[in-house]
Parts: structure tokens; C-alpha cells; sequence
């Protein structure tokens, strides 16, 4: 746990020197910024319909680390508390190569267009120069692996009903990717850190930056990105991804 939350800091502090946001003023980011919510059966909070840049940068108080939730190979999950005192995640993309940009356009394709219970819901995202941000609903619990893992002092250790309702919701979400819906997706990296928990310990997946959307053949879909190759993390792949790879 402490490592990661090393590496968390040491990678806002690299984002922060690199953007240098506090050079841009006020109305540069209003007039710049572009936001889009999603409409969904449950509707969002009113306010991320007016959200800017600027907006976004008070609400996480300038991206400090006090408010990062998370972090990944693609960016920075930050909490941020709207003035009508809900909560939204928001994840802050890396802009340094090509492979946020990846996750941003993939993540829009496939979780942007999807509504299940058991799948995390992106409301919406904000764009502001080379700077690209997604919204997500906040789920309470945090991750699967803090619960498995890392689990703080006088917490309950999750007993095993709630652990096998845990991986019945997984199932179905899984099930609903593969099966229902047209073309399929396939997510690519179910791991215990994309498997988020709300209040009731429902769970949810998410992190969709290496899903891959399928035709008729099971082959990439022309309109999403050529995620042919193998992807996913390490120990959570299958044995038979490795065999692959040997025989290339």
C-alpha cells in the first residue's frame, strides 16, 4: 500500500511540473474547454452540465494528491465534491504519448455507450488543450484489492457470501460484455484494482482503456483501436497468453 501511494504522488507530482496549469488563467479555461455529459436513465448530478476545466480544477483544488483516489498505467483518479455535495471520480489522463489518448477514445466507445448495473458509469468527460478527463460515478468502497490487500486497521475482512456476490456481479457484467452486447467487447483487464465496490458493496467494473470491441469474425472492430496484440496485467492473464507469446 505504501508503494503505491509513492507512486501515486511521484506521478501527480511529474503530471503537475509538466501541465503547469496555474500559467493559464480563468478565461483561457472557459473558452477552451469542452464538456459532454452522457444522458442516462439515472440522471447525473445537474451541476456536471455547466462543468469546465476551470470548474474541475477548483473542485480537486488544483489536482492535489489529498484528493487522488487512485492511480494507473493512464492516469490519476481524483474525488471531486460538486456544490450540490455530490460526489463524481475523475480520472486525469496522461498527455504524454499516444496511449492516453488510446484509453480516452476507447474508453468513450465502449463504457460511454454501455448502462448495467454492474458496470462502473461514465457520465461524461472535459477536454481542455492536450488535457483529457473522464467522470465517473463515485463508488464509496474504493477497490476490491484494498478490501483483499491492503484493508486498514478495523476494517472487517469481507466474509465469503459477500465475496461470492462480489463475483456474481462480475460474472454479469461480464456475461452482458460478451453476450448481450452488439458488436461483443471484451475487457481485457478484470483485475481485483478495476472492480470497484459502492455503499452495499456492489460491485462494478471499470478501467475499459484495453477493452476491444469485436465484429462477426471475433476480430477488432474497424471503428475501435487494433488491441490485436496481448494486453492485460501480469498475473491476472491467462496461462495460455504466455504460450502465445512464447510461440511468436
Amino acid at each position: 500500500f505504501y508503494t503505491m501511494r509513492r507512486y501515486c504522488a511521484m506521478k501527480h507530482a511529474y503530471e503537475a511540473f509538466h501541465t503547469k496549469k496555474s500559467c493559464w488563467s480563468d478565461e483561457d479555461n472557459e473558452a477552451a474547454s469542452t464538456s459532454y455529459m452522457f444522458k442516462r436513465e439515472a440522471s447525473p448530478p445537474t451541476e456536471l452540465n455547466q462543468l469546465t476545466y476551470q470548474d474541475i480544477i477548483s473542485l480537486t483544488n488544483n489536482f492535489h494528491e489529498d484528493n487522488v483516489l487512485g492511480c494507473g498505467g493512464f492516469g490519476i483518479v481524483y474525488k471531486a465534491e460538486l456544490p450540490d455535495g455530490s460526489i463524481v471520480a475523475i480520472k486525469k489522463l496522461s498527455h504524454h504519448g499516444i496511449q492516453g489518448n488510446k484509453e480516452f477514445f476507447t474508453e468513450m466507445e465502449t463504457l460511454g455507450t454501455l448502462s448495467q448495473e454492474n458496470l462502473v458509469p461514465l457520465l461524461g468527460y472535459c477536454t481542455f488543450r492536450s488535457e483529457k478527463l473522464l467522470i465517473y460515478k463515485y463508488l464509496c468502497n474504493g477497490s476490491l484489492d484494498h478490501w483483499l490487500h491492503v484493508k486498514e486497521a478495523g476494517q472487517e475482512m469481507l466474509k465469503w457470501p459477500m465475496r461470492l456476490r462480489i463475483a456474481c456481479n462480475c460474472a454479469k457484467a461480464l456475461a452482458y460484455l460478451h453476450h448481450d452486447c452488439m458488436p461483443p467487447i471484451v475487457h481485457r483487464d478484470v483485475k481485483s484494482n478495476n472492480i470497484l465496490l459502492d455503499a452495499k458493496y456492489e460491485a462494478h467494473i471499470a478501467d475499459f482503456g484495453l477493452a476491444k470491441i469485436l465484429n462477426n469474425n471475433n476480430e477488432t472492430d474497424s471503428k475501435g483501436f487494433d488491441n490485436s496484440g496481448v494486453a492485460g496485467s501480469v498475473g491476472y492473464m491467462a496461462p495460455g497468453m504466455f504460450c502465445i507469446i512464447s510461440d511468436k
